[in-house]
C-alpha cells in the first residue's frame, strides 16, 4: 500500500494530474467545477492511515449544469472509466463494496473499465440532497433554523479545486456562516438551554419558568 497522503490532497492531484486531461480531451467545450465537499474526515482534514479502509482514495466530486448533466453524465462517467489509470500515486482508482455492505472500499483490478469515485452531479441536486434546499434561492430564516452545524460544516469546508462553471464558490459563501437575526437566536436558545440545565441539576427552577 502506497504512503498516506491527506485526501484533500490526493483528490486534488487526482483531478488535475488525472481526470481533468481526460475531461478536456473528450470533452473539449464542457463547463465544470470540481470539489471535495460533504461528510468524510479528509473533507475536514482529520483523515489519518485509519481513514483509509473506506470511502477513501482517489475522489471528488464533479458538477455540471443542468443541461450538460442530462447531456453528457453516463458518456462522462464510462468515458472516465476507460480512460483513467488503474492506480494513482500508488492508490487503486477502482471501488468496491467492503464486506459490511455499506462503505466502498479501493480494490486493485488488472484491467479497466474502473469503478471510480468521481461523483458527477449538479450544484443544485447535491445541495437539495443534502441540505434540503435551492442554493439558487433566497434562504430564509425558517431555513437556516433547519440546517444542522455538522452539514453547513460539511459543506463549506473541504476545497474547490477548479470553479469553471463560476458557482459552485459564490453558493458556497452563501452558507459560510449565519444571518444576524439566526445567529443572535441562536446564542439566546442555547443560552437559555444551559441556564436551564445549570438550575435543574442544582435543584432549583429557574426564574421566570415556574
Amino acid at each position: 500500500m502506497a504512503d498516506f497522503v491527506p485526501g484533500l490532497e490526493l483528490g486534488e492531484q487526482f483531478f488535475s494530474e488525472a481526470a481533468r486531461p481526460i475531461i478536456d480531451t473528450y470533452f473539449r467545450d464542457l463547463r465544470y467545477s470540481a470539489a471535495m465537499l460533504g461528510w468524510s474526515s479528509e473533507v475536514l482534514g482529520y483523515d489519518d492511515v485509519e481513514s483509509m479502509d473506506h470511502n477513501w482514495g482517489p475522489r471528488f466530486q464533479l458538477f455540471l449544469s443542468s443541461l450538460d448533466y442530462e447531456k453528457y453524465q453516463p458518456l462522462l462517467k464510462e468515458t472516465l472509466s476507460h480512460h483513467l489509470p488503474l492506480e494513482f500515486r500508488g492508490h487503486p482508482t477502482n471501488f468496491g463494496v467492503a464486506a459490511h455492505g455499506d462503505q466502498l472500499v479501493m480494490k486493485r483490478v488488472e484491467a479497466g473499465p474502473v469503478n471510480h469515485k468521481i461523483d458527477i452531479e449538479t450544484i443544485r441536486g447535491w445541495f437539495k440532497w443534502n441540505l434540503g434546499c435551492d442554493p439558487y434561492q433566497e434562504i430564509g430564516v425558517a431555513d437556516w433554523l433547519t440546517f444542522s452545524e455538522q452539514k453547513l460544516l460539511a459543506f463549506t469546508s473541504g476545497r474547490v479545486f477548479y470553479d469553471g462553471l463560476g458557482e459552485l464558490e459564490p453558493v458556497r459563501r452563501k452558507f459560510s456562516y449565519y444571518p444576524d437575526e439566526v445567529w443572535l437566536y441562536l446564542l439566546a436558545a442555547n443560552g437559555r438551554r444551559f441556564l436551564m440545565r445549570k438550575f435543574l441539576s442544582g435543584g432549583r427552577a429557574m426564574p421566570g419558568t415556574s
